[in-house]
């Protein structure tokens, strides 16, 4: 009873207390992103991905793929095992999909936190420490940044801006939204969205994405467009795993 009384006065003094620089938040997020990127060990999850147009919100076409879904050094790799509820001849290519996304599981975290990325943001406090013990970070890119581009019918200045939910303790990213900004006159609005969770993979404690989301609408709101992908089921990769390499 003693020690819970400890961590719950701990994390009310650091709710309550003086709020910090942001650029050390920023810089302990920075590491963590780091270390997750180069001591990652070679992951496999199970993935389900559902891809959606409507129009007038009516579901015009879907299509839904499970695959495993694998990270081996900083590589990503997908096996194909069902679509739309149907096994299938395993393969290393999704199916045409309705609306196909790139940059899917950690990219958007690691894109916006890594060190070689952070010259070409701005990052600022929304309000104090919320009551889930997170910091909310908004960010957006700079305007005279140039090194991030997006390919959107064509290689576009990345012009974006969005927020992150910081866990307090772990310096760790709980959420990630982005809208991007700079878009081709067909679209109207591009927005992603990262859930991130504490995971036990192979007796270390990692966070990684639980569900990746894109939202896309067209200059006529009534044609829109999602993405999502699933992840489940993590673990470290082993002898009872088999992915094929995905075709360059």
């Amino acid at each position: 009873m003693r020690t819970v009384s400890l961590v719950v006065l701990i994390s009310l003094q650091t709710l309550n207390g003086p709020q910090p620089d942001v650029q050390s938040v920023v810089s302990a997020v920075s590491r963590n992103a780091q270390e997750f990127r180069d001591k990652l060990p070679d992951l496999v999850c199970t993935e389900k991905i559902t891809s959606t147009t409507l129009e007038s919100g009516k579901v015009q076409k879907q299509k839904i793929v499970e695959s495993l879904f694998s990270v081996l050094k900083s590589r990503e790799y997908r096996e194909v095992f069902a679509v739309d509820g149907k096994a299938v001849k395993k393969t290393s290519n999704l199916p045409d999909l309705p609306v196909d996304i790139g940059g899917t599981f950690s990219f958007h975290v690691l894109l916006t936190f890594l060190p070689q990325y952070l010259k070409d943001y701005d990052f600022k406090f929304e309000g104090n420490a919320d009551p889930a013990g997170t910091w909310i970070l908004l960010f957006e890119t700079k305007p005279d940044q140039k090194s991030l581009k997006w390919d959107l019918d064509g290689s576009r200045i990345a012009k974006d801006s969005g927020k992150a939910w910081i866990d307090i303790g772990s310096s760790e990213v709980v959420r990630i939204e982005r809208s991007l900004l700079n878009l081709p006159r067909k679209y109207q609005e591009w927005k992603v969205a990262v859930d991130q969770a504490p995971t036990l993979i192979g007796g270390k404690q990692l966070w990684i994405p639980k569900t990746f989301r894109t939202d896309i609408t067209e200059r006529d709101s009534q044609k829109t467009a999602s993405f999502v992908a699933e992840y489940t089921n993590c673990r470290k990769f082993g002898a009872d795993v088999s992915v094929t390499p995905a075709t360059p």
